[in-house]
């Protein structure tokens, strides 16, 4: 008999390595969680994803895919189809200001997201829709990353109480801290995933450094 509180999920984390396997149907992804990566909690942070250009990372970013449907007056993108390319930058609230017209939402007071000119927006994505990411660090003064939980915010200074325990804190994806980019040398650190997110629900897309989500570096995804 099919256990229906589980659902079969197919996560490709970074470049040429993907899993498939059963987790809980809220959780419907792989915390992808390389090794090397517990800085903020012990340890050390190896890994930093693959170096791009800045201003083809900015040029990507601005590069809105036809089905995607930007709403600057609520600070929403909605997605449609079952293949959902999602470009996201990290950078600070200064930052954001010099890549977008728009303003930040009044919760975040330091470091955001930028994604196709907006900060921090709401996305909304079809259920069983895979999202292929290509998350890029424009930073250069801290280490981000993008995870995605069913926790909403508010969140404490530690976003995350540990790597070990990500399923009961609702983690569905993770991924490793990338470094600050290096403005003297125009490059910075990109890291491409995907996750398909089959439950119709409520998700948020945050940094997990410390402090980053509790500043407001976060965003809602609804799958409808």
């Amino acid at each position: 008999m099919k256990d229906s509180s589980k659902v079969l999920v197919s996560v490709a984390v970074g470049i040429g390595f993907v899993v498939a396997l059963f987790v809980p149907a809220a959780l419907s992804g792989y915390p992808g969680i390389p090794s090397g990566q517990y800085s903020p909690y012990g340890g050390t942070m190896a890994a930093q994803g693959q170096s791009i250009q800045m201003s083809q990372a900015v040029q990507m970013m601005r590069g809105v895919p036809p089905d995607a449907h930007v709403i600057p007056s609520n600070n929403t993108i909605v997605f449609g189809g079952s293949s959902v390319k999602l470009v996201v930058l990290a950078t600070d609230l200064e930052g954001a200001a010099n890549l977008t017209s728009n303003a930040p939402p009044g919760y975040a007071s330091d470091n955001v997201f930028v994604i196709y000119g907006l900060i921090n927006p709401t996305l909304v994505v079809s259920r069983g829709a895979t999202l292929q990411m290509a998350f890029v660090n424009l930073d250069g003064g801290d280490y981000h990353n993008f995870a995605i939980s069913t926790t909403p915010p508010p969140y404490p200074y530690m976003a995350m109480q540990g790597m070990m325990n990500w399923q009961q804190q609702g983690i569905v994806q993770m991924m490793p801290f990338l470094p600050p980019a290096s403005y003297a040398q125009g490059v910075a650190h990109e890291y491409p995933y995907s996750v398909t997110l089959s439950t119709q629900t409520s998700l948020w897309y945050l940094c997990t450094y410390p402090g980053h989500a509790q500043m407001g570096m976060y965003g809602e995804v609804l799958v409808n």
